[in-house]
């Protein structure tokens, strides 16, 4: 039920890592997988070999890294039957999936879950994904030999919901990629986004087009600045379409917007650096996030943020972000006001962003992570 593209023999740890979701444009999920080898290539050798499996038709570009074809991508089949399969054939000491695991696993399992959003809001899924994610993900967590979060936040939350041991679970911090940096001296800050067709000064927020990303309400509070004659930036938005995708649509029809506004759908990762770039002012005000890895993109690249004073975010932000509460549009648009009304303001809080951002690393997160491989081993 498997295919191998490489050699085998390592006297070493020989860890397995899930990497199906890497060009499946899984946003989140995939940028983790990226940032972890990432991570990892930066690490000493140090007897441990990583093997990734994927499910698509060509093996992913992860540096000097065995890979194996796992198949079918159909994941009935694939992980309850040929993941085990496979790490047997292969000797895995421990294996690392995200969510979900195999029911009968030959080796220790270490478990990434980023967030359990959908035990405290359900609302943010179509039903047959709720039951899905109930069915399966409360047992993989309670079966893995080590579970891997990404904020005391979620911690907490795992903790308190699942009754997990405190010493069975570590908190790994995401990072922004090499890629979201400032941009280099000379060049136009906003050159990408006018090869999208944006003219002029703009306020950027990302996210999947879902309700929990709080997009409605954004797009509110800007309507209030714009019909005041308060604001003159362009509002862009950037993310693929999600449950909920048609009623914010609608939403933004009904209050006239759609010249104002720019929806570009998925974008590349050079897109999304250049239009962090450009911005002059990034507003994440998401209703509820395991982390919320857009803010330290943004921080990184430059543009001046504003986050939500809610669950994983000021954890994330610090002091180097306008915190606000993302169920209120006046105090979402009053700090939109302050940062695009004030070039001083949003230097301020640049150097601020930079400062925080670098305190992010995905070196970090693979040692920790590696630390969790040994101890399950």
């Amino acid at each position: 039920m498997s295919e191998s593209n490489d050699a085998d023999g390592s006297d070493g740890l020989r860890v397995g890592i899930d990497v199906h979701t890497l060009g499946r444009r899984k946003t989140g999920n995939e940028t983790y997988v990226r940032g972890l080898f990432e991570g990892f290539a930066e690490l000493p050798a140090d007897g441990v070999e990583y093997i990734a499996y994927y499910t698509g038709d060509r093996a992913p570009a992860l540096g000097p890294v065995a890979a194996r074809r796992v198949i079918p991508h159909f994941p009935l089949v694939r992980i309850p039957l040929s993941f085990p399969l496979a790490l047997r054939r292969d000797r895995i000491d421990v294996a690392h999936f995200q969510y979900i695991q195999p029911p009968v696993c030959p080796c220790p399992v270490v478990l990434s879950v980023h967030d359990i959003s959908y035990e405290f809001h359900p609302e943010y899924f179509p039903p047959v994904e709720r039951l899905r994610m109930r069915a399966m993900i409360p047992s993989a967590i309670r079966r893995a030999a080590h579970v891997i979060t990404l904020s005391e936040f979620s911690r907490r939350q795992i903790q308190q919901r699942y009754g997990v041991r405190e010493e069975r679970i570590t908190v790994t911090p995401l990072a922004a990629g090499k890629a979201f940096r400032p941009p280099p001296a000379g060049v136009e800050p906003r050159r990408v986004a006018e090869a999208l067709g944006i003219r002029g000064a703009y306020i950027l927020a990302v996210g999947n087009l879902q309700p929990r990303k709080n997009l409605a309400r954004i797009v509110s509070a800007y309507a209030a600045l714009r019909r005041d004659g308060r604001i003159a930036h362009r509002l862009v938005l950037v993310g693929p379409r999600a449950y909920g995708t048609d009623r914010f649509l609608d939403h933004v029809r009904e209050l006239g917007l759609e010249s104002d506004i720019t929806i570009t759908g998925y974008v590349s990762e050079e897109q999304l650096v250049g239009l962090y770039q450009g911005a002059d002012v990034f507003v994440y005000a998401s209703l509820y996030e395991g982390f919320g890895l857009p803010i330290v993109e943004a921080m990184a690249c430059g543009a001046p943020v504003i986050a939500s004073n809610v669950a994983s975010m000021p954890e994330v932000a610090g002091d180097a972000a306008l915190l606000v509460d993302p169920r209120s549009e006046s105090e979402l648009g009053a700090a939109v006001l302050r940062l695009a009304g004030s070039a001083e303001e949003r230097m301020r809080m640049r150097e601020k962003g930079y400062a925080r951002a670098a305190g992010f690393t995905w070196r970090r997160v693979a040692e920790a992570t590696l630390d969790a491989y040994r101890r399950c081993a």
